[in-house]
C-alpha cells in the first residue's frame, strides 16, 4: 500500500514530537529525506514537502516553547533548513 505524501508529512511530525533525543528527531527528518529520493519524489514535489512540514513544526513549536518537543523541533527544521 503506497502513502500520500500528506500522510508521510504527517506521520513525520508524530515521530519528530515523541523523539526521545533531538538527535533522534535529527536522524528522522534524514531518514525521510533519504526516502523520498529514494522513491524518485520529483524535486518540487520534495520542496514542498519541506516547506509544510516546516511550517507544520513551527505551529507545534509555539504550542510547547520550553519542553523535549521544543527542542525536537528546533533540530528538524534546522535539518530541513540545510538541506
Amino acid at each position: 500500500m503506497s502513502m500520500t505524501l500528506s500522510a508521510f508529512r504527517e506521520k513525520l511530525v508524530d515521530k519528530i514530537l515523541c523523539a526521545p533525543t533531538q538527535d533522534h528527531a535529527g536522524r528522522l527528518v534524514d531518514a525521510a529525506l533519504k526516502a523520498l529520493h529514494k522513491h524518485r519524489v520529483n524535486g518540487h514535489l520534495v520542496a514542498r514537502f519541506i516547506e509544510k512540514t516546516t511550517r507544520q513544526l513551527a505551529e507545534h513549536a509555539s504550542a510547547h516553547p520550553d519542553s523535549q518537543q521544543a527542542a525536537n523541533i528546533s533540530v528538524a527544521r534546522l535539518r530541513f533548513r540545510d538541506r
